[in-house]
């Protein structure tokens, strides 16, 4: 076999190897992303357990607060009733009297604790939302993982598209992953390594357009939670759109 041969032989040789821990790198990647979503899919599934546990508790609560409602007027007729024959049924007034102001001390207790109620349920259902943002960020961190892989021996020309109009490209730093209209907040793919900080506003950008804007309230590592800060942004805003600052 002459040089030029053996050289070939290697070259080839040296590709297999190549091809071999490019293969072994991409399924370990892909099994830890595996095994990573899973263990997210449990934790939405514990949320929305508990999410359904709240709801219930929500809901008791809703009856006992009718039910002492109804108590209460009843406890108000009667001293309506007794305070016509106050003469003669003193001492019955003012046991009705005591009862209706434990009836009301009840109502305040059961009030407030819808109110922890109602606060436990929507902040269960926000990070419900983060869940499944941080889920649908590490779904696509995959996907993207995949076709960069499938590509890396490929060389492509660079592609620049002019924005619409002539207009400067507006410089985007992120996207937004989840909106719920229903909590007036979106989950954004910017975490606490992006330099950002509770209060900072964001734009949210659409066709090389600022469509509204977004005020950060939560950051998390890799994603954070932005309440709407802007008239019309609740309806016009949609997953994927571009953040910018």
């Amino acid at each position: 076999m002459n040089k030029s041969g053996k050289t070939s032989t290697l070259f080839l040789l040296l590709l297999v190897v190549i091809s071999i821990a490019a293969a072994a790198y991409l399924y370990m990647e892909w099994d830890k992303g595996k095994k990573e979503i899973t263990n997210l899919q449990g934790q939405i599934t514990d949320l929305e357990n508990k999410k359904q546990e709240i709801e219930k508790k929500y809901k008791d609560t809703l009856i006992q607060v009718e039910d002492l409602s109804k108590k209460m007027k009843d406890a108000e007729v009667q001293v309506a009733s007794l305070a016509e024959n106050l003469d003669s049924a003193n001492k019955s007034k003012e046991e009705a009297l005591a009862e209706v102001e434990k009836v009301k001390q009840e109502l305040i207790e059961i009030t407030g604790s819808k109110d922890n109620l109602v606060k436990e349920l929507s902040d269960a259902k926000k990070e419900l939302q983060v869940l499944k943002g941080k889920l649908k960020f590490e779904e696509q961190t995959k996907k993207q993982s995949s076709q960069d892989a499938a590509r890396s021996d490929v060389q492509l020309d660079k592609i620049v598209v002019a924005p619409a109009d002539n207009q400067p490209a507006i410089a985007t730093i992120g996207r937004v992953l989840v909106v719920n209209r229903d909590y007036d907040f979106a989950v954004v793919n910017l975490g606490q390594g992006d330099n950002i900080k509770v209060g900072d506003k964001l734009s949210v950008v659409r066709d090389n357009k600022i469509i509204g804007s977004l005020q950060i309230e939560e950051i998390r590592p890799t994603m954070s939670v932005a309440k709407f800060d802007s008239q019309g942004i609740k309806e016009n805003i949609k997953e994927g759109d571009n953040i910018a600052l």
